[in-house]
């Protein structure tokens, strides 16, 4: 199946501030730690869980780039301050 340039650009560079939505990383982050559903009921729960666990792992840096995107789609549906200063310090 081909794809459009436009069209795979658009689906590759997806993230949090272009789209609104997750990033196919972060998705990936969700969905190795079976937190995508939780995600979408509960964000505060599966934002509490990968920090949990990237405390566990020393830093790791994709759980990080998730806790960033994810703080920030947070953010953005409550409008609370705090959780964009969680995304900077996870950035």
């Amino acid at each position: 199946m081909r794809v459009d340039f436009t069209t795979a650009r658009a689906d590759l560079t997806r993230s949090a501030v272009t789209t609104g939505e997750p990033s196919w990383p972060t998705r990936n982050v969700l969905l190795e730690r079976g937190l995508a559903e939780v995600f979408e009921e509960h964000p505060e729960l599966a934002i509490a869980a990968l920090h949990r666990a990237m405390v566990g792992a020393d830093g790791d840096p994709d759980l990080l780039f998730g806790l960033a995107e994810l703080s920030f789609l947070y953010g953005q549906a409550v409008a609370k301050p705090e959780r964009y200063m969680a995304a900077a310090v996870y950035a």
